[in-house]
């Protein structure tokens, strides 16, 4: 899947989505803020259930109130590089909310 940072307006703010088609062409995402944490390995139920213990360094989960984003990559560089990037852009986006209220 080919995934994007997808500004969204919201009243106050741009709201920040990590966006990904999906399946019968619709657009979905999970907003940044929402994200409570982000984890690396079989850390969720779903890749606790499913994913290959061979593949531990390559996963990576996008954790919410309610769902997880769970990403496999290539290598554990890859998924090193997306961890730092989606913890600066979670953090940042915290702020911005904090700021808000």
């Amino acid at each position: 899947k080919t995934f994007q940072l997808s500004p969204v307006q919201g009243d106050m703010y741009l709201y920040m989505y990590l966006t990904w088609k999906g399946k019968r062409t619709s657009i979905q995402g999970v907003e940044l803020a929402s994200v409570i944490r982000i984890s690396r390995g079989r850390d969720t139920d779903v890749l606790r259930r499913t994913g290959k213990v061979k593949d531990e360094g390559k996963y990576l989960s996008l954790v919410t109130q309610d769902r997880s984003l769970d990403l496999c990559f290539d290598d554990e560089e890859q998924r090193e590089l997306w961890w730092r990037t989606m913890t600066a852009l979670v953090d940042v986006e915290r702020e911005v909310r904090a700021a808000a209220s």
